[in-house]
């Protein structure tokens, strides 16, 4: 019991420690902050708030990894009900903090996309819409979807 405690002890001292020196993207960044750049038609805004996910998406995942390692050290202990306990909570928050790195992966990956669509969108060597690349796009996909239709029966074919 004594190194169960010790144990906890320590892997709170970590979590505690790794959150006084990696500030939270709420506190790098205020709401005003976020919604303003989520809006915005300047790429580097896009890329700023892609780079925070990213960090952030970092954090959860250590966050998860350190309590997965809780779960394996209470898993070689004799199991009582606050083991048990100890271990499927830990087990929990560590599913959802890797389920919020992929959702912070996912938005930061959205952000990168957006910039990208804004840069090319102001380069002088992109296309104009309906350009060379847009031209006939249409007409293309018509064709495609012409090509693969089920092709209708021919005359004097009965089907039974």
């Amino acid at each position: 019991m004594r190194r169960t405690l010790h144990t906890l002890t320590g892997f709170l001292a970590c979590g505690f420690l790794l959150s006084i020196t990696t500030p939270p993207l709420a506190a790098q960044a205020t709401t005003d902050d976020v919604i303003k750049h989520s809006s915005s038609s300047v790429a580097a805004d896009h890329r700023a708030l892609a780079a925070r996910y990213r960090a952030h998406a970092a954090e959860h995942e250590a966050d998860a990894a350190l309590h997965d390692a809780l779960v394996a050290d209470l898993n070689t202990r004799t199991v009582d009900d606050e083991t048990w306990d100890l271990a499927r909570d830990a087990a929990h928050y560590a599913q959802h903090s890797r389920e919020a790195a992929e959702a912070l992966r996912d938005l930061a990956q959205l952000h990168e996309a957006i910039a990208d669509r804004l840069v090319s969108a102001k380069s002088p060597t992109a296309p104009a819409a309906g350009g060379c690349c847009g031209k006939g796009m249409a007409d293309k996909a018509k064709g495609m979807a012409d090509k693969h239709a089920p092709k209708p029966p021919e005359p004097g074919d009965h089907a039974h």
